[in-house]
């Protein structure tokens, strides 16, 4: 299954990963917010380009906090999925949405003050040469003061403890009970791991459960510093989640 396969695939039921979708949006918006305005970027006169937004988890947060919010990903369902959520906001200035594939040349270039990428998305890309693809894209969207962001799982952490599954999340956010979790299963090197995402929703007829595949590397950040240093990116930082109160550690990083 391809990744934008994957994506539009799960589209639909992504909101099932977040015991309170709707909630959890506020939160991050809020502790991303917070990190943007310690290093210079306020809401006011910010704005972020998120580059693999999803259903707009990241995109609708930010821009409850006040940022003018460019968002795209790979997945057109994803997209049309974040347009039909947009009527859950009471926003200003929404999210505006488009498809975009990170290994493909932008078909427009729109310079940010940040370029964002959340939720562990660039764990999708399985090669050095793949993530460096993706970084060229990202910063083609930035000047001399633009920041990129980027935020994924602790696979420092991840790889020691080599977890086989993740424990259910219950959802009620469609009106229905769904719980959600995952199968992991690693290669040799602990570097590359199948993915396998079980969705279970209850019916008039009981529960139906169906699952997806992906691939997903466990990058290091040693790696992932090396890649952006060898792409021309500078000030490469990380915030840990115990500085930024985010779930994920952030890299950051400037032109």
């Amino acid at each position: 299954m391809s990744v934008t396969q994957f994506y539009d695939d799960f589209a639909s039921d992504y909101t099932a990963i977040f015991a309170d979708w709707e909630r959890s949006v506020g939160h991050q918006g809020k502790v991303l917010g917070a990190l943007l305005q310690k290093l210079g970027y306020a809401s006011s006169t910010t704005t972020v380009r998120d580059v693999t937004c999803g259903v707009g988890t990241q995109a609708f947060g930010l821009a409850m906090q006040g940022y003018r919010v460019i968002a795209s990903d790979l997945s057109p369902q994803a997209i049309a999925q974040a347009e039909q959520l947009k009527a859950r906001f009471d926003l200003q200035t929404p999210p505006t949405f488009s498809v975009m594939d990170l290994l493909q040349p932008p078909t427009s270039v729109q310079i940010s003050d940040v370029v964002l990428s959340g939720d562990n998305s660039i764990a999708h890309f399985l090669s050095e040469d793949d993530l460096a693809t993706a970084l060229h894209t990202m910063k083609q969207h930035m000047n001399d003061k633009s920041l990129l962001a980027i935020t994924l799982r602790d696979y420092d952490a991840f790889v020691k403890e080599a977890p086989a599954y993740s424990a259910p999340r219950r959802s009620n956010d469609s009106g229905n009970r769904r719980v959600t979790f995952q199968l992991w299963d690693w290669d040799e090197a602990m570097q590359i791991y199948d993915m396998e995402q079980f969705i279970m929703t209850e019916g008039a007829d009981g529960w139906q459960t169906r699952s997806l595949h992906t691939r997903l590397r466990a990058w290091q950040r040693m790696e992932i510093d090396a890649v952006m240093t060898e792409v021309g990116l500078e000030n490469i930082t990380w915030h840990m989640p115990e500085d930024s109160s985010f779930y994920q550690p952030i890299v950051t990083a400037t032109q």
